[in-house]
């Protein structure tokens, strides 16, 4: 798995404790931060009712669009394609 580098401001005592779990267990600072991210994020997992129930409460509108005709957009310089673009949205 890839690794980005990022910058977070926690607060001292936090950075503190952590650093000690760290030290007692013989691990780099990077790995038991991503460890406990880890298990924060499994953590607040939501069972399939729970999903369900929120996305139920969602509503979307509904957009109904124009039939378009397809298009082969590398068959078309910058301009066509611009062109095609502003003449379908006029329909």
């Amino acid at each position: 798995m890839g690794s980005m580098k990022t910058t977070l401001e926690l607060p001292d005592e936090l950075m503190r404790e952590i650093k000690v779990v760290a030290a007692m267990n013989d691990q780099k600072l990077k790995d038991v931060m991503a460890d406990l991210l880890h298990k924060g994020l499994a953590a607040q997992e939501v069972d399939e009712e729970q999903h369900e129930a929120v996305w139920s409460k969602v509503e979307l509108p509904l957009v109904k669009t124009l039939p378009v005709k397809e298009i082969k957009a590398s068959d078309m310089d910058v301009d066509a394609f611009c062109a095609w673009v502003k003449q379908q949205s006029r329909k």
